[in-house]
């Protein structure tokens, strides 16, 4: 997906920007509801969506240098 593929909803990020920029939100968000967070779940949650994340970062940097 490239930058084009977003502009027809006025968001110029790309797909993988606007999960991070939601995966950040949700985490500042739930410290602020709660004192303490569940470490155990809540942070194994947060890696395994972070590591999808950078997968598919990586995939589209492939894909890109292949096609380039």
């Amino acid at each position: 997906m490239s930058v084009d593929d977003n502009s027809a909803d006025g968001d110029p990020r790309s797909e993988i920007a606007r999960r991070l920029e939601r995966l950040r939100q949700m985490t500042i968000s739930a410290a602020e509801k709660r004192e303490h967070l569940p470490q155990p779940l809540f942070w194994s949650l947060f890696r395994s969506e972070l590591e999808v994340l950078k997968r598919e970062k990586d995939f589209q940097r492939l894909v890109g240098s292949v096609f380039k």
